[in-house]
């Protein structure tokens, strides 16, 4: 018996275009999908050579289910232990100069709104292995692991530091399809290094940075809709403490997926994802039987998603000529379980940003959180013409779109301020404030930890920061909330629970600017304070009676 392993050449394969609906508002479908083979057999070929082939079947999970399925001609079905299925398909003795085809047709039903975590029971099988150490296309090298350290930070949230690598994998790869016809054999070392690739790069550089995290991954095969057309398609499961979550860095998405992911293979690495063809019989080399593979996908239903989550929009309605203005979206999670959301920015093209225009918001139950993103506006508009720049922004499920009015000639002022960050250190929380609007303003920081309070000033110039350090005496963590007044208003609230601990990792910051003690928990110092000023008050009070004595006696 002589085999060949044919790497899945599905980038090869004639994509169905199909005019659908933004995937990312597709919470299931309903979809058939037909696939074909063709092997072509040379001349010298030995008529009584028997030709079987191996190709992968879809399967039926907690996200996917088969409605229906079929071959032709007929074939066997068999597992494997990572529960992939195999269709097994004896091609007989096709005779030299022949071609020979197969297929299957299958129609299918996805889902992943419904579910988080796929099979939380399930372990590490043997092929798996390799998910915990990597393969020569998925081990991390010293700069991918600095990264992924640098980006988890001090978190213990799995799916907090999934979210993290995932974001950052998405908006730092630029998606060039001149990488095609190597998708499944470029190294995580080799994408790292170029910043460019398609999703098997995608993915493999994600697996790379998630193992040197202690993270287990491995790769999925699939298909996918662009938003165009459907395409072959890799993308990523991670296991955690619940089991594995689905996580697509092409299209920056965490344990939901939009429903037009179809799934039919999992491996180490895009490369594992294989096809085979064997032969039976005389002494014969198969390394020239080419498989040419064809597929058509045909949706003939689509469903919502659920409402997930609450989605708003804040930005300054008017704006001025080379102004930064402030957008701010909003996620609240409706879910009543934990939720990693997309949180995508499409600005009209004349507008920039520095920051990442695509972020994932990891959300606790009944959760809100505040995104933020800093928009340019041109500095050459012409003088007297309102401009009208379109800015929407999406999630699965929910889209919004609001419009920023640009005028040249004048400033519109615009106070603005916010939170940029919140962290702890050896006895300390940090509070970062920046302004964020076009004017110089003084804001009040309400600092509440462990249920003590205290405002603090702090005066910024446009575009400024300032670090607020605020000691905590007699605890190791610090609970609380941060809220920012501005003329009078708050502006914004960021939530904390941090180390405070000594091996908390140190934070910059501007010089003191208040305690705040603990719940029962004695500041010697300030005792030592008021002790000083009593003994103080006494002393005048004893004088005071005195002069007062010898006044009378006089």
């Amino acid at each position: 018996m002589n085999r060949i392993a044919l790497i899945l050449a599905l980038a090869l394969l004639a994509p169905a275009v199909a005019a659908l609906e933004d995937p990312k508002q597709m919470g299931g479908l309903d979809a058939t999908v037909e696939m074909s083979w063709s092997i072509a057999m040379p001349a010298d070929m030995p008529p009584t050579l028997n030709v079987e082939a191996t190709v992968y079947g879809f399967n039926t999970n907690d996200k996917q289910q088969v409605l229906y399925e079929n071959t032709q001609p007929e074939a066997v079905i068999t597992p494997s232990l990572r529960g992939d299925r195999y269709w097994e398909f004896d091609l007989g003795r096709p005779g030299p100069s022949t071609t020979v085809r197969f297929g299957t047709l299958t129609q299918l039903r996805t889902s992943y709104s419904g579910v988080q975590v796929d099979s939380p029971t399930l372990p590490l099988t043997d092929p798996d292995q390799t998910a915990l150490n990597g393969t020569e296309f998925t081990r991390p090298n010293a700069e991918i692991a600095a990264k992924a350290a640098e980006l988890a930070g001090n978190s213990s949230d799995e799916l907090e530091v999934i979210a993290a690598l995932t974001e950052w994998v998405h908006n730092s790869i630029t998606y060039d399809k001149n990488y095609w016809p190597n998708t499944k054999t470029v190294s995580a070392a080799e994408v790292w290094r170029d910043r460019r690739g398609v999703c098997g790069h995608y993915a493999h550089l994600l697996i790379a940075m998630l193992l040197s995290r202690g993270i287990p991954a491995r790769t999925v095969g699939g298909f996918v809709y662009s938003g165009e057309e459907w395409a072959p398609h890799a993308w990523v499961e991670a296991q955690t403490n619940d089991g594995w979550i689905e996580v697509d860095p092409t299209y920056n998405e965490v344990g939901i997926l939009d429903a037009s992911h179809l799934r039919f293979a999992t491996g180490a690495d895009y490369s594992q994802i294989l096809e085979e063809i064997t032969v039976r019989g005389p002494q014969y080399d198969p390394s020239g039987l080419v498989l040419q593979p064809h597929f058509s996908i045909n949706v003939t239903d689509s469903r919502p998603f659920p409402a997930l989550v609450d989605l708003r929009i804040d930005a300054p309605r008017e704006v001025s000529a080379g102004e930064r203005a402030l957008v701010n979206a909003t996620l609240t999670n409706l879910a009543g379980r934990d939720l990693v959301m997309p949180l995508d920015l499409n600005p009209s093209h004349e507008l920039s940003t520095q920051d990442f225009a695509n972020r994932l918001v990891r959300l606790r139950p009944g959760e809100n959180r505040t995104v933020e993103w800093q928009l340019l506006i041109p500095a050459d508009l012409a003088s007297g013409y309102t401009y009208s720049f379109p800015v929407e922004v999406r999630t699965l499920g929910r889209g919004l779109e609001i419009t920023l009015e640009a005028h040249s000639g004048r400033v519109i002022a615009s106070p603005q301020a916010r939170i940029a960050e919140v962290f702890g250190g050896p006895g300390a929380v940090s509070v970062k404030v920046t302004n964020t609007g076009n004017v110089p303003v003084t804001a009040i920081a309400q600092v509440t930890i462990n249920g003590q309070s205290r405002g603090i000033p702090v005066a910024l110039a446009p575009g400024d920061s300032r670090t607020l350090q605020v000691p905590v005496t007699g605890a190791t963590r610090a609970i609380g909330a941060v809220s920012l007044e501005l003329d009078g208003t708050f502006v914004d609230q960021k939530s904390f629970d941090v180390d405070v601990s000594a091996l908390a990792s140190p934070a910059t910051s501007t010089p003191t600017e208040a305690a705040i003690v603990p719940p029962g928990v004695f500041n010697t110092d300030v005792l030592y304070l008021a002790a000083a000023v009593a003994v103080f008050v006494l002393g005048l009070g004893l004088l005071g009676i005195l002069a007062l004595s010898r006044r009378r006696a006089g």
